[in-house]
């Protein structure tokens, strides 16, 4: 039987952060987890329901939407909303400065992600520019480059969420011509012939999970954000690509935010 203690926690590591079992087990200093772990999974259990993703190992994800979390979700979608009307009424000045800002948000992510910080300067001469990708430039750099180049897309037409979209994006980041829509091998975090564990999902599988998420996207009864987080993160655990999924990701991302407001700018949002 639960307690309140029990049922607190299980609220707190599902509502106030969705934990993982081992991030509870370090939250609570504790080694005997399992009374706690049993209880949370309980609470869950009461507001999950299967999606239409699965994972590498073909196992349907399911979303929990406790009413905390359905609470949140919809504070969110309002926050977004009272954003992308307030810019609409700016002046262009304003605008403009708001646009650089976001810009240069979302390229010192970039940075960040690859392992660099860049300093303003160059940051300004991407976004000017006058940035150019030269021999011995560093990967993060050149990621930033590519990124930037996808990124300036963005809000010039609606887009379709679709396998053409993804495709011209890594196009145009990757500057490469493609033999195959996906990647046609698979990543291997492990070396050695015991053990080996896959980096993404293996490639055979990698058409069938990405027409998934195409057919999840396409769901109009979801929100915005609940379609947005989750192909950023199905993008980066499937690795469908590649190289420059996690880029890939994150313009979707703002392609799918940006497509729901009608002067699509949501794309601006870092």
């Amino acid at each position: 039987m639960e307690t309140t203690s029990t049922i607190e926690i299980a609220k707190r590591y599902t509502d106030s952060t969705y934990a993982n079992k081992d991030e509870v087990r370090r939250g609570l200093n504790t080694s005997l987890v399992d009374p706690f772990w049993n209880a949370i999974l309980s609470y869950r259990s009461q507001y999950s329901k299967p999606i239409r993703l699965q994972t590498s190992s073909m196992l349907s994800y399911y979303v929990c939407n406790t009413p905390t979390i359905i609470e949140k979700g919809n504070d969110c979608i309002s926050r977004l909303a009272r954003c992308l009307s307030t810019f609409i009424s700016l002046d262009e000045g304003v605008k403009e400065r708001v646009r650089y800002k976001c810009a240069y948000d979302s390229i010192a992510y970039v940075g960040q992600a690859n392992g660099e910080t860049f300093s303003p300067e160059y940051i300004a001469t991407l976004i000017n520019g006058e940035a150019k990708n030269i021999q011995g430039l560093s990967t993060a750099k050149e990621k930033a480059i590519a990124f930037y180049d996808a990124y300036k897309k963005l809000g010039e037409r609606h887009i379709t969420i679709d396998e053409n979209f993804l495709v011209e994006l890594y196009v145009t980041i990757s500057k490469k011509e493609i033999t195959s829509i996906y990647r046609n091998f698979d990543f291997m975090s492990n070396a050695s012939a015991i053990n080996r564990e896959h980096n993404g999902a293996p490639f055979i599988r990698i058409q069938k999970h990405m027409d998934m998420l195409y057919s999840f996207l396409n769901d109009k009864k979801l929100s915005v954000i609940y379609k947005a987080t989750a192909a950023y993160y199905y993008i980066n655990y499937i690795k469908p690509f590649p190289e420059f999924n996690n880029e890939i990701a994150v313009l979707t991302l703002k392609a799918i935010i940006g497509n729901d407001d009608k002067e699509q700018i949501g794309y601006l949002l870092p």
